[in-house]
């Protein structure tokens, strides 16, 4: 079906991107003038507002798109005159925002009721293709912007689309794309449950592709990354195989390791807690996992370490002997320290 509102085209390469900016901001106020000045003279216009899905979703990702006024594209009368349309929209199917639009079904032509959010992610799934989504900066700016509004019961049956797109973004060595991927992510890992981020290997994919962003270590984007990593972890990694996957994300994000101790350490007395509250007893390679984390919280920050530690005797968990597990950290550092000496 052909669009009433033209969201912005696929951009060429080398292209002059202004003079097709330009030009999309013509064709998009001669579309709106045209809605308007129907829907005053015929009621068909207005009954698409509440009746064609296909219409509706169209206003709701053109919406997406101008929702960033940072974005070259980005026209304030345009957005004005879409949120105009949108309200009409809004009005129309008796919601109160976006959300609730989204959250409304629609018969396809299947004859199934599928949510306004599927619609969404089905156009978004069909204009974010492997090979021209680096040219298509508009429609990943709008799925960016649906993500951070739906809800983490709209996102799971859509889960699996929705991290592949996040997943294509992400992995980008375009860094506008990659910080829009994170952002996606950062969405799903905290929208979703421990369960269905669990089902087919969701979290280790996901882990998999945010270490790998670890090591561009841009200033916009670090803190979010580590962030959204330590909440993956208390989701997902809570079995004592995991605590090696902790490890493995202190080795990774070190050089900014102390800014996380808090949480760090936190998460490591949580995996402790749990795998004794299962087993009544630590594995040795679980023990010596454990030690090597709190010696990687020492060696970056040894004072706000031991400030950190220092009331842990009053906390749920004084009846492990964490204390035990610092002692033994502290003393493998000074041993590493003595022998680097000589």
């Amino acid at each position: 079906m052909e669009e009433i509102l033209p969201l912005l085209p696929e951009l060429p390469e080398y292209s002059n991107q202004d003079q097709i900016f330009e030009n999309h901001k013509h064709s998009v106020r001669a579309s709106l003038e045209k809605f308007f000045r129907d829907a005053t003279q015929s009621s068909e216009n207005i009954n698409s507002l509440s009746e064609d899905p296909f219409f509706i979703c169209n206003v709701i990702l053109f919406h997406g798109e101008y929702s960033n006024k940072s974005e070259p594209w980005y026209d304030d009368v345009i957005y004005q005159q879409g949120q105009k349309l949108l309200n009409l929209v809004l009005k129309a199917n008796f919601v109160s925002d976006v959300k609730g639009l989204l959250c409304k079904r629609y018969g396809s032509d299947s004859g199934k009721q599928d949510l306004m959010f599927s619609y969404a992610v089905e156009m978004l799934c069909k204009s974010l293709q492997k090979d021209n989504f680096r040219q298509k900066p508009a429609s990943s700016s709008a799925f960016v912007w649906i993500m951070e509004i739906a809800e983490g019961d709209l996102l799971a049956p859509e889960l699996t689309r929705c991290l592949a797109l996040s997943l294509l973004l992400a992995d980008d060595y375009m860094p506008e794309n990659r910080k829009k991927g994170l952002l996606c992510l950062d969405q799903i890992v905290r929208k979703s449950t421990s369960t269905h981020l669990k089902w087919y290997n969701r979290c280790d994919v996901i882990f998999d592709c945010l270490s790998k962003m670890l090591h561009f270590n841009e200033e916009c984007t670090v803190e979010a990354l580590y962030l959204t990593i330590l909440v993956l972890l208390q989701k997902c990694y809570k079995e004592s195989s995991s605590f090696q996957v902790l490890f493995e994300f202190c080795r990774l994000c070190s050089p900014r390791l102390k800014y996380f101790m808090e949480e760090v350490l936190e998460i490591t007395l949580k995996l402790v807690y749990g795998t004794l509250a299962q087993n009544e007893l630590l594995h040795k390679s679980v023990e010596s996992a454990v030690i090597d984390i709190l010696v990687l919280l020492a060696t970056k920050e040894l004072t706000l370490f031991a400030s950190l530690t220092e009331g842990l005797e009053r906390t749920k968990f004084e009846n492990l002997k964490f204390n035990d597990f610092i002692l033994k950290a502290l003393k493998k550092l000074q041993i590493e320290e003595l022998s680097e000496a000589t």
